[in-house]
């Protein structure tokens, strides 16, 4: 596959990505489990334990002063919508583990669950335990990989094998519909993270790599090569206008088109870290305890970002202050 042909698959995937969020928009309606309201022909008993299974969840001192992350939704002929708000509104029941088990998580979203109309209601029950038992594949090989892991596997083989039998998982308990609603975008950024980590490392093996991350390490190359070429155009003074002209030349509009988007993302992306990374400087300078700075961080965190999101915060705190020294 030329590096041409790689690039457009990945813009390709992008595209279809966005056409599938675009198309969940159409018809959708919030239930009553995340927002106020309910049909009429709705069982009052189910909603008022859906309702209980919600407070009691925001209730768990994980969430102190947080609102409810992702929502159940519903399309206009009752079935579920299947998109990342759905996966963040189990992510979010299941950053409580530790504070509250397993079974009790599971069972207040099959509370809320069981509030929806059909198909909905098992939809989302099928789905919620194919993600569960999906979790816990994807934590026994993290058991067993560390059991095996020797002196001569590096932490970038070991990183380069988990990502591939992470996604290999996802296609076994999940439909292709459900896997690029899920985790389409997650993937993209993983593989990228992934070969930038390899190019830094000068004595990674190339061999020992699967033959797909030596093809994408050589388009990252590529991509490397042609991002110090668009430094090198803003430096001289190039316009957005005539940057967007040059990638246009070189990858094509659609490709064109897809990196401005993405840089429109990264710039939002970067002011959020910013305010964030504001926001707890602010509290070091307030007469607060450690525990109380700890908890303000939480609920910021919380009202902000996703679980997704929370979890990539360190790394890119590392990066911004990289950037300011």
């Amino acid at each position: 596959m030329s590096w041409r042909q790689g690039l457009s698959f990945v813009v390709l995937l992008g595209v279809v990505t966005w056409w599938l969020g675009q198309w969940r928009d159409v018809d959708v309606q919030q239930l009553p489990a995340t927002s106020a309201g309910g049909p009429a022909s709705r069982s009052e008993d189910l909603w008022h334990h859906a309702r209980q299974a919600r407070d009691q969840v925001l209730a768990l001192n994980t969430y102190r002063g947080a609102q409810m992350d992702g929502a159940l939704k519903l399309h206009s002929d009752q079935s579920l919508v299947i998109d990342r708000d759905l996966r963040h509104w189990i992510d979010f029941h299941l950053a409580a583990l530790g504070e509250a088990s397993l079974g009790q998580m599971t069972e207040l979203m099959e509370q809320q669950i069981a509030a929806l109309p059909q198909p909905a209601r098992g939809q989302a029950l099928r789905l919620v335990q194919r993600y569960l038992q999906y979790r816990a594949a994807l934590a026994d090989f993290d058991r067993v990989a560390q059991r095996r892991q020797t002196q001569e596997a590096t932490s970038l083989e070991v990183l380069a094998e988990r990502l591939d039998w992470q996604q290999r998982l996802r296609r076994q308990y999940f439909d292709g519909k459900t896997v690029a609603a899920f985790f389409a975008d997650d993937e993209l950024l993983d593989r990228y993270q992934l070969q930038r980590l390899q190019l830094a490392d000068k004595n990674a093996v190339t061999a020992t790599l699967p033959d797909d991350l030596i093809t994408l390490r050589e388009q990252t190359r590529l991509l490397q090569s042609h991002q110090q070429q668009e430094h090198t155009l803003r430096e001289e003074g190039a316009s957005d206008q005539q940057l967007q002209q040059w990638r246009t030349e070189q990858y094509g509009e659609v490709a064109a088109q897809r990196l401005q988007q993405l840089d429109q993302q990264q710039a939002q992306w970067r002011q959020r870290v910013s305010a964030y990374q504001a926001y707890q400087n602010s509290l070091i300078e307030q007469a607060l305890d450690e525990q109380q700075r700890a908890a303000l961080l939480q609920q910021y965190r919380l009202r902000h970002f996703s679980s997704v999101e929370q979890k990539r915060l360190p790394a890119a705190l590392a990066l911004l202050s990289d950037a300011h020294q």
